[in-house]
């Protein structure tokens, strides 16, 4: 039996790619909304990952699907040390994260695969790694 996945802020597939050489996943739904890393995903997978995970409609449509994980690259350039660092004062990539949150509360996967990135956890003199704990 394979795990089915579901692979948010995909980029071009990277997070899938590492969990389906396991032979033991296997991906149901894909978001991502980067023209170009779509381009590239969907000549890799064969698989159109043209999704909003921010759209209601795609939280519609991740509710009714039958999955297993969320593998999520969210953005790491809002916390990243070599990018703005604005964390989640970026109203665009920031904010991200409390979409795949409510993502999650609402459909409990088995399990979540979120992408670290360096100062994560000090970003902010912590505080947003604790808001991270704190919301899951």
């Amino acid at each position: 039996m394979k795990y089915k996945t579901v692979d948010l802020c995909a980029g071009i597939g990277g997070i899938r790619r590492g969990f389906e050489l396991t032979g033991q996943f296997k991906n149901v739904l894909s978001a991502e909304i980067d023209e170009l890393a779509c381009q590239t995903y969907e000549h890799i997978f064969h698989d159109d990952p043209r999704n909003d995970l921010t759209s209601t409609e795609f939280k519609d449509r991740l509710a009714e699907t039958k999955y297993d994980a969320i593998l999520a690259g969210f953005p790491c350039q809002a916390f990243s040390k070599v990018g703005l660092q604005l964390g989640f004062r970026d109203k665009t990539k920031g904010t991200i994260f409390f979409d795949i949150a409510e993502m999650i509360q609402r459909t409990q996967p088995k399990f979540v695969f979120l992408e670290n990135v360096e100062n994560l956890v000090r970003h902010e003199k912590g505080s947003t790694f604790r808001t991270i704990i704190r919301v899951y």
